[in-house]
């Protein structure tokens, strides 16, 4: 079975005079993202969300881990069976780059 495990750390945009110009990665919290192959010649992905945060972001279609996946899957033109699992380290809807805390795991 194939898998990767990539962890990308919480970030700010929004510092100071340097709004959206200045940023910073953060270590104080992460998110974990895990992808395993389970099969091929299928596209299917099944997600589970975990981890300290995982209740209060959404566990369907619309989490901003699948994007990333999918969009790498039809450039790559592969057909996989995945199960991908979100352990959500940073907390959503503070201003600490949530989002894209996963989208950039995912996207790795």
């Amino acid at each position: 079975m194939r898998r990767a495990l990539v962890r990308a750390y919480m970030s700010s945009a929004n510092l100071g005079p340097g709004f959206d110009i200045l940023a910073v990665a953060l270590d104080a919290f992460y998110d974990e993202v895990e992808v395993r192959v389970v099969g091929e010649g299928l596209s299917k992905i099944s997600l589970s969300v975990g981890g300290k945060y995982g209740s209060q972001v959404p566990a369907g279609e619309d989490n901003a881990v699948l994007a990333p996946i999918e969009k790498a899957l039809a450039i790559a033109g592969e057909k996989l069976q995945l199960e991908v699992t979100l352990n959500k380290g940073v907390p959503p809807g503070r201003g600490l780059g949530s989002s894209g805390a996963s989208s950039a795991a995912a996207a790795r």
